[in-house]
């Protein structure tokens, strides 16, 4: 899964960057990608499973609808499981006041609080949380306000994460920004690069995490759990892969 996974993104930043290999334009690498894909019976996505990250929102300034929404550009990017919840008794933020991971299903948390004279994130390994402090985001703007809550929840998750700073990709999350919001306003946070996606594997491994699998049809036949075939090139894999588990002996114990 690792080295699937870690492919797939190097593949996709060597296209952002320009490097296209043998071929000397982008159409004729994406061409030549879609011909390989069909070699091996197409890519299928295996649900994501074990615990997930927690975001508790915890402010008002920013409606939670706003907050959800930003929430699913960092789930849905990095293919992780996650629940959301909104609104806590407990003095912010509440991560401080409760054990969250009490619950084996919670692998993360990152909590969305309003606190006055604090700074916009604090991460707290230990606790595997990161706090993102809406009143030191603050503005009239909704909008701009939602934008530096994304960016935000972007890094902090990142960071949890175990993610390091990265210099080589001007559009990644985790470029060094300061205290200052025009810092914020001005980054990108679109994702996070493949410099620091590899720590995070690690650590969302030893957390019992297992993202969204993406793989070729053959390597999901191989491992058992492939649809039925729907095309000649996918039935000729699925074929090959039946026989070859009926005649490889079990492995000893």
């Amino acid at each position: 899964m690792k080295k699937i996974l870690a492919l797939c993104c190097l593949t996709a930043f060597a296209v952002v960057a320009g490097e296209y290999g043998k071929y000397k334009t982008k159409e004729e690498a994406v061409a030549a990608h879609k011909r390989n894909v069909e070699k091996v019976g197409g890519l299928l996505e295996r649900p994501a499973e074990g615990p997930h990250v927690l975001f508790v929102n915890e402010q008002t300034r920013l409606p939670d609808a706003a907050f959800r929404v930003q929430v699913a550009d960092v789930t849905r990017k990095s293919r992780i499981l996650n629940a959301v919840q909104t609104g806590t008794t407990l003095p912010q933020p509440s991560v401080l006041h409760t054990n969250y991971l009490s619950d084996v299903e919670v692998a993360a948390i990152i909590c969305v609080c309003d606190i006055p004279g604090t700074p916009a994130m604090t991460v707290y390994p230990e606790l595997r949380s990161a706090v993102i402090n809406v009143d030191a985001l603050y503005t009239n703007d909704t909008a701009l306000l939602s934008e530096r809550v994304r960016k935000e929840l972007w890094r902090g998750f990142g960071f949890v994460f175990g993610g390091c700073y990265t210099i080589a990709y001007p559009k990644a999350a985790l470029r060094p920004i300061g205290a200052s919001m025009r810092e914020l306003d001005k980054s990108d946070c679109n994702g996070l690069s493949i410099d620091t996606i590899q720590p995070m594997m690690k650590v969302m491994e030893r957390w019992g995490m297992v993202p969204v699998k993406k793989t070729s049809y053959k390597r999901a036949c191989e491992e058992g759990w492939a649809p039925a075939p729907t095309n000649d090139i996918q039935r000729a894999i699925w074929e090959t892969a039946r026989a070859s588990a009926a005649t490889t002996p079990p492995v000893a114990k």
